[in-house]
């Protein structure tokens, strides 16, 4: 899910981007122009089409050559895909350089977002996991040098079909136990498979699936709150809207 989208001219010498940390994983490309990032101990150099991804909690800001704009694209993602986690595990960004047909797909699916997050409608869900998934294989493109860890086609056998389970009994909000008993292992070898298929533990992967029903959920307008709490394993839409706002820093 995008957590927040923007694109245009930026003067980030007159106006710094001081650093701070994000809530979700950042995309953040430079299509014209120069830009460098701004981190506590000072700036690196400055790049000119470069796409960088900082995981969620990474420190850092943004400068810009003087006197001049750059042309940017932003997007902040609730989550990121496990190839882009494993690249970037351990790390506190990742670089990479664009060609230009690369810029010109990255300003156009920065468009694309923008025409979605400022008039939502039927596909929004759709187009941002599209904008996901071309900047993610981007990613793994330019990165051809790492060696990734492949998860064993066994163990992501099991965890599809944990979380298969797991969608279709989500109004009964089942536990962690009732998850393993399904896939037919135990918790702990759960939490095993989990790390090592996706990078990260069983209840932070449950809680993304039931928070992308919820969204797909929150879409249809003629679903009242407390249907939604329901369908998505919440005891009631009170319960809901706090985990939600906790979740997205914003009420359903």
């Amino acid at each position: 899910m995008l957590l927040y989208t923007s694109n245009g001219k930026r003067e980030y010498d007159r106006r710094p981007v001081l650093p701070m940390g994000r809530r979700g994983w950042e995309f953040q490309a430079v299509l014209a122009g120069q830009i460098a990032t701004l981190l506590p101990n000072g700036p690196p150099p400055l790049r000119a089409r470069t796409l960088w991804v900082f995981p969620p909690g990474s420190v850092h800001g943004w400068t810009g050559a003087p006197g001049e704009a750059a042309e940017v694209a932003v997007f902040h993602f609730v989550g990121a895909l496990p190839p882009v986690r494993q690249l970037c595990a351990g790390m506190s960004v990742l670089e990479l350089p664009l060609t230009t047909g690369q810029a010109r797909r990255v300003r156009a699916l920065a468009q694309l977002a923008a025409r979605y997050w400022n008039r939502p409608q039927l596909g929004l869900l759709v187009c941002y996991q599209q904008i996901l998934c071309e900047l993610s294989l981007m990613v793994c493109e330019g990165a051809p040098q790492l060696d990734l860890p492949v998860a064993v086609d066994r163990s992501r056998a099991t965890v599809m079909r944990a979380m298969q389970w797991y969608v279709g009994h989500l109004a009964e909000n089942p536990g962690q136990e009732a998850v393993a008993r399904a896939a037919g292992v135990s918790v702990a070898h759960l939490r095993r498979l989990f790390h090592r298929v996706f990078g990260r533990a069983p209840k932070a992967m449950l809680d993304q699936v039931r928070f992308e029903q919820a969204l797909h959920l929150l879409a249809d307008q003629d679903l009242k709150l407390a249907a939604i709490a329901a369908a998505c394993g919440f005891g009631s839409a009170s319960a809901f809207s706090r985990a939600f706002k906790t979740a997205f820093g914003s009420n359903p």
